[in-house]
């Protein structure tokens, strides 16, 4: 089964019932983490995910909800005894920060651990993982702090579209923590799916200008300027009292397509 699956969707701080965001994209035998928060392991056991045999993990930025879970998946690498290394893509920035933290975390050269740290360039979209059955796209994001967005193009015959047809295609765009990341528009004109962050309200926009993020409104217009058919927010500010409920409102007033609230360790189908 080929899917996408949500690790976490609160912002910086969780709550009871959501962690931080992380995704899992599962294509074929190929597995993908996003980020990395909470008990990455415990969840991707959940998922049935092979933890241990991973294609990649992709770091969006250094923001410590992103990023924190490294360090608990590194060791439980590192306590296997064979294996190919785990592969962590990500902006200059961020390769090197991450370099630095393992390091003094388990007290090794980062060649003695077993993670593979690849740099994708930061100055344009780049196509950093290509093969024949998915290709993923890095686009440099609007965010305080170096930042990518995602594009995966991806191909299965196994996919269905909303029409019932099988289908042999799907675009996913992945914001990120972004403004809306209008690099995007110049690198593809239509996404099927739109996974966007939505950490504020539309009440709160300079809120969400002053800190390098998302309005409900904001994303919903992004979505439709893809014109894509289904969008699943995430990166909720609950903290602050907000409800899920108001979030689905608002995007559902402006997104002209399917509005999804994601459930945490639910797996996602790719049909659109």
């Amino acid at each position: 089964m080929n899917y996408f699956s949500f690790l976490g969707t609160c912002a910086a701080v969780p709550t009871e019932s959501r962690d931080n965001v992380s995704l899992l994209f599962q294509i074929n035998e190929k597995a993908f983490l996003v980020d990395v928060s909470g008990s990455p392991v415990k969840k991707l056991k959940i998922l049935g995910c092979d933890w241990m045999g991973m294609t990649g993990l992709i770091l969006t930025h250094t923001h410590p909800d992103h990023i924190y879970g490294i360090h608990s998946l590194v060791h439980c690498l590192g306590l296997k005894h064979d294996g190919e290394h785990l592969k962590v893509h990500s902006y200059p920035g961020t390769i090197k920060l991450i370099s630095s933290l393992l390091e003094i975390q388990f007290g090794k050269e980062i060649c003695e651990l077993p993670v593979t740290l690849k740099t994708v360039p930061n100055d344009k979209p780049v196509t950093f993982y290509e093969s024949a059955d998915i290709s993923i796209t890095a686009v440099p994001a609007d965010h305080r702090i170096e930042s990518l967005s995602l594009i995966f193009f991806i191909h299965d015959k196994s996919f269905k579209n909303e029409s019932g047809k099988f289908d042999n295609k799907v675009t996913i765009v992945y914001s990120s923590d972004t403004r809306p990341n209008f690099n995007i528009f110049k690198f593809i004109d239509n996404a099927d799916i739109v996974i966007h962050e939505t950490t504020f309200l539309a009440k709160d926009t300079s809120l969400a200008k002053k800190h390098g993020h998302s309005t409900t409104i904001e994303a919903a217009e992004f979505a439709n300027t893809l014109n894509a058919k289904t969008l699943y927010p995430c990166h909720f500010d609950l903290h602050s009292g907000n409800k899920i409920g108001e979030y689905e409102k608002e995007l559902s007033e402006c997104f002209k397509g399917n509005v999804i609230i994601p459930e945490e360790l639910k797996k996602y189908r790719l049909i659109y």
